[in-house]
């Protein structure tokens, strides 16, 4: 099939990518067609199937976006710990900046991840459809953050590493469900008065997330 006449490739590909990700984050591959895709991205089936010859292709590329769109959006959590050694003056100072590292990794993560619900939800889909999370997101993110962040985190919580890294998955479990919630859930769920606002409610959330946080990983 012939590229489209005045066609910006990479742009194409992007709108592309992200009309088919909200409805495959929806609906699910089984749910979804090309021509869906085409009349949600505004583009013609005959474009759609330029970029992608299957809907199987714009699934697995729509999830390789997705997995690498978190893994960077992750990635400032082990960023901070590591540097939290390298960076102290004394074991004291070590363990204050441990705790900082880790409250703003989960504030941060948890705020990327709700403002990207849509990569969050193709990234859950495989555990909802088939009681497991999709092979290339724990090669390529999961696991190498848990690797990375349990092995930072080991030498200030008073645990073995296996139980950090434990630890860790009910921390990011535990964000990922928020995350997905919309804000009047958040607000609903808290006990907060139905004026509360977004922010409020987001607030309120990270919050909590952060006192849960620091309770399982206290420092020695």
């Amino acid at each position: 099939m012939a590229r489209p006449t005045n066609a910006d490739s990479e742009a194409t590909r992007k709108k592309l990518l992200a009309a088919a990700g909200e409805l495959f984050s929806a609906k699910g591959p089984r749910g979804v067609s090309l021509r869906e895709v085409a009349r949600a991205s505004g583009l013609s089936l005959g474009t759609v199937q330029y970029y992608f010859k299957n809907k199987e292709g714009l699934h697995r590329a729509c999830r390789e976006a997705a997995f690498a769109g978190l893994a960077d959006g992750w990635a400032p959590m082990g960023q901070m710990l590591d540097g939290v050694a390298s960076d102290a003056h004394s074991a004291k100072d070590a363990g204050i900046r441990f705790d900082a590292a880790l409250e703003e990794g989960v504030r941060r993560s948890f705020r990327f991840s709700h403002a990207n619900g849509a990569l969050l939800r193709i990234i859950m889909r495989p555990l909802i459809d088939d009681g497991e999370l999709d092979e290339r997101w724990m090669e390529i993110g999961l696991v190498p953050f848990l690797d990375r962040a349990s092995a930072a985190a080991a030498e200030f919580v008073g645990k073995p590493a296996s139980d950090i890294r434990f630890d860790l998955q009910c921390i990011t479990a535990l964000g990922m469900r928020f995350a997905l919630s919309s804000p009047r859930e958040l607000a609903r769920l808290a006990g907060l008065p139905p004026e509360t606002s977004v922010e409020e409610a987001l607030q309120h959330t990270e919050d909590g997330l952060v006192r849960v946080a620091q309770r399982i990983l206290t420092t020695k």
